[in-house]
């Protein structure tokens, strides 16, 4: 027998290995013809001398397997913008809600009309004012 059975043979390549994990893959499940068949073919690439045929498969694989992450990635962009398009919306509109509220704190002062309980807006830093309120046109003195 050779020593150097190897040499001269292409090898292991990307292709020849997604071929031994697939049939390793349909071992476990259970689909041994299949199995069979995939390891058959990957190890026959491993010992093939036909460089030129070898290099053309693993280029065909590789660009499918391109084509494929391409195609996925925006399939799974479309799906992860429709699922959490909802929830990124809720986020902002709270965060604009809190930034809006914090400059309305700064300009305005919010006070109770003590007879109807409404909730009326004052200015601030303006003193002590007489303020009625639109609701019951009730009046009543009020520091902002």
């Amino acid at each position: 027998m050779k020593k150097n059975y190897i040499n001269g043979r292409y090898g292991l390549d990307s292709f020849s290995k997604f071929l031994l994990i697939a049939s390793a893959v349909l071992v476990l499940i259970k689909s041994y013809p299949a199995a069979v068949v995939f390891a058959g073919y990957g190890i026959f690439r491993i010992l093939s001398k036909d460089f030129q045929k070898r290099q053309r498969e693993e280029m065909g694989y590789k660009n499918f397997v391109g084509t494929l992450k391409y195609r996925l990635s925006g399939l799974s962009y479309k799906i992860s913008k429709k699922l959490n398009w909802g929830i990124f919306d809720r986020i902002k509109s709270s965060y604009n809600k809190a930034l809006r509220k914090a400059a309305h704190n700064k300009n305005y002062k919010i006070v109770k009309c003590p007879q109807c309980k409404q909730k009326l807006r004052l200015p601030k830093n303006k003193g002590n004012l007489v303020v009625t309120c639109k609701t019951c046109k009730h009046e009543f003195k009020k520091r902002t």
